[in-house]
């Protein structure tokens, strides 16, 4: 790996450090400042998403969920009347379920990560100038002196009022009136409420929503504004009441903030890219803010870690071209709902609680929430970088399958462009963020041919850079002398990837899927990573 690139990474918040994790892991070692004296213990956010956890690689994310407060079940209330309640223990699940941690807890371990890694976090350093041009940025940065300096790439990952955002002139969209809030950590020791359930009350255009952070009975509470003393305990009696609580709570943290929402419609202009807040500002509610952040940092990291590599510079365009959608799209779905969720008007506030309560019944309503509490799901276009590759000739060869093991299953398993989402600690295990994991089935029915396609696409992905390749099979032979083997007597870890067939999958290091292909087209393999490597996304 070369570590001859240069990035500098503007913000030392849960993208920035993630994303100077990924990077190191990945050979590139980036250098990472942040204007603040020291690390913040008051910062952000505290939900995180199962499909964000396990993007920051399989060990940190096993770090942090001892650490986190899983979240099961949730209600909306609106009057103190229960209209839709989930239980997502009914619900297919990832290894990681979603989370309560605070921001700190997330930020600590991603220092300490990044310490162990030998990159230090350059406190009380400000970016005071950004200049760009087709070899690279100049910037200059203020410590005790004003330095200037010259890198290869810059990130944004400085926040709601980003210097490099205004800096490199990137657009942005503020389609709504700023919202104000009041977010606060509290503790109620007798309340009964339980620790796995968020809860949310919704009433005269007022919204109020409840994080148990762990089962001592500590809370962020958090609702759009109203005057007041919100660090007094008398000030949250009306909102805890709407979830049957009559004690006034113990204040430990409370604050009031605008919250101006807003987006940048691209990530990438020339040399220079966002991450996080300094990309797009939402309200706090669904906590899209530090997940998406946490999704942007894995993507960006491994095609800036390839074009380290000798990848063409355009594959840095598709960072924006994924994530821009992806970010675009949550801050619209957030959009309305929040606005449906905070009318004034009564006849919608009648028509909102009627289609949330008859929605609870409903198994694809359930299923999505689901998905989206987890983070699963976020699909980016397939084709282009994302491909998947089927020989129908050849796939005839398995007509004898039973009904439910045939290609018509591996169809509706994970396509192209979609998470890697896999309810499985071994398969987890074998994924992280220090390469791109590829994953040989050899199938059911084995055939001479067959294995040597297996043996043939091994060699050839163990060969290439970032790549690690496992083969996956019921029987040793002739797979035992493979440094990467895995047994599988009982077919179990095929079936949990509908691979019962001989097949493929290549998962990118932000756990999305890159290539699948049954039964294995080698030639479409190599033409698929020759075109990763020069930016082609046709």
């Amino acid at each position: 790996m070369t570590d001859s690139m240069k990035v500098l990474i503007v913000g030392a918040g849960p993208a920035g450090l993630s994303l100077a994790m990924h990077l190191k892991h990945l050979g590139v070692t980036p250098t990472i400042i942040d204007k603040a004296k020291q690390h913040d213990q008051n910062s952000g956010g505290v939900f995180l998403q199962g499909q964000s956890l396990i993007s920051l690689g399989y060990s940190m994310s096993e770090r942090l969920s001892k650490q986190g407060n899983a979240i099961t079940a949730g209600t909306i209330r609106s009057k103190s009347k229960e209209l839709f309640s989930f239980d997502l223990t009914d619900l297919p699940g990832q290894f990681f379920a979603p989370m309560t941690i605070s921001q700190f807890k997330i930020e600590q371990e991603l220092i300490a990560e990044l310490s162990r890694l030998g990159v230090e976090i350059q406190w009380g350093h400000e970016l005071r100038e950004l200049t760009q041009n087709e070899q690279g940025c100049e910037v200059s940065i203020k410590a005790k002196d004003v330095e200037t300096s010259k890198f290869d790439y810059v990130v944004g990952a400085d926040g709601f009022d980003s210097f490099v955002r205004e800096a490199a002139g990137f657009g942005i969209v503020e389609p709504s009136n700023p919202g104000e809030w009041i977010v606060a950590n509290i503790n109620l020791r007798s309340s009964g409420l339980e620790s796995s359930k968020v809860q949310m009350s919704i009433h005269e255009g007022r919204l109020t929503a409840l994080f148990p952070l762990d089962p001592q009975g500590n809370f962020r509470i958090i609702r759009n504004s109203l005057s007041g003393d919100h660090t007094k305990p008398e000030y949250w009696a009306d909102a805890l009441a709407e979830f049957g609580v009559f004690e006034l709570p113990e204040v430990h943290w409370s604050n009031r903030y605008t919250v101006f929402e807003k987006y940048s419609p691209q990530l990438r202009t020339g040399r220079v890219f966002l991450v996080g807040d300094a990309a797009h500002a939402h309200t706090p509610i669904g906590g899209q803010g530090m997940n998406l952040g946490l999704l942007e940092s894995a993507n960006l990291a491994w095609k800036l870690s390839m074009v380290a590599q000798g990848a063409d510079d355009d594959l840095l365009d598709i960072y924006s071209e994924e994530r821009s959608k992806v970010a675009i799209s949550s801050f619209a779905k957030s959009n309305i709902v929040f606005r449906l969720i905070v009318t004034k008007s009564g006849l919608l506030q009648k028509l909102r609680d009627i289609f949330i309560s008859s929605s609870k019944a409903l198994s694809p309503v359930r299923d999505y929430l689901g998905a989206s509490l987890r983070g699963e799901d976020e699909v980016y276009p397939a084709g282009g970088i994302n491909r998947e590759f089927f020989d129908s000739v050849q796939v005839s060869d398995y007509r004898e399958l039973p009904e439910d093991q045939d290609i018509d299953n591996f169809f509706k398993g994970m396509k192209a462009g979609s998470q890697f989402s896999v309810y499985n600690e071994k398969l987890n295990s074998l994924v992280d963020d220090n390469a791109f994991t590829a994953l040989l089935f050899d199938g059911r029915e084995k055939t001479d041919d067959g294995r040597a396609r297996v043996l043939a696409a091994y060699e050839f992905l163990n060969s290439q850079p970032l790549m690690k390749a496992y083969v996956l099979s019921e029987e040793d032979e002739p797979y035992k002398h493979l440094d990467n083997f895995i047994l599988d007597p009982n077919m179990h870890l095929h079936n949990q990837l509908h691979a019962s067939m001989e097949s493929v999958y290549i998962i990118r290091p932000d756990m999305h899927i890159g290539f699948r292909s049954a039964p294995i087209d080698i030639p479409a393999i190599e033409a698929w990573w020759d075109d990763l490597l020069s930016g082609e996304t046709e």
